[in-house]
């Protein structure tokens, strides 16, 4: 993951500095994407948050290695949202909420582009309600 592992984890130390003490585990996963007869749509593409024994750990798709850089770093900066969001003890939160929390942590704009995917390059803001 070596296109992947530098955003993400340079995403975590970012957020670290923003609220001291925040952390995260990074996990690449190839079960993330991976959608279920059934599953709620859409279903996560490329990556998925859990909150952990002491700290959230992130779930990226080994896939999210061949996307856009716009996507890796939109995707990774979504789910250190979510982190931070399980980190600060808000465990129930929105689609539109890790976003907020990613932006205000990380001073950027997370958009989504032609597939409804989290990206930092062009696209629609807010999420939109159609994805949840």
């Amino acid at each position: 993951m070596e296109r992947v592992l530098p955003v993400v984890r340079g995403l975590v130390a970012l957020a670290g500095r923003a609220f001291p003490g925040f952390d995260a585990v990074i996990e690449f996963d190839e079960r993330v994407g991976i959608c279920a007869p059934g599953a709620p749509s859409p279903c996560r593409q490329f990556g998925a948050c859990a909150p952990g024994p002491r700290i959230p750990t992130i779930y990226l798709s080994p896939r999210l290695e061949r996307e856009p850089v716009g996507r890796i770093a939109g995707v990774s900066a979504h789910e250190v949202g979510h982190a931070l969001l399980l980190w600060s003890g808000v465990h129930t939160h929105t689609e539109r909420e890790a976003d907020l929390a990613a932006e205000h942590a990380l001073g950027l704009q997370i958009a989504y582009d032609a597939g409804d995917v989290q990206t930092t390059g062009p696209g629609a803001r807010p999420r939109p309600s159609r994805l949840g």
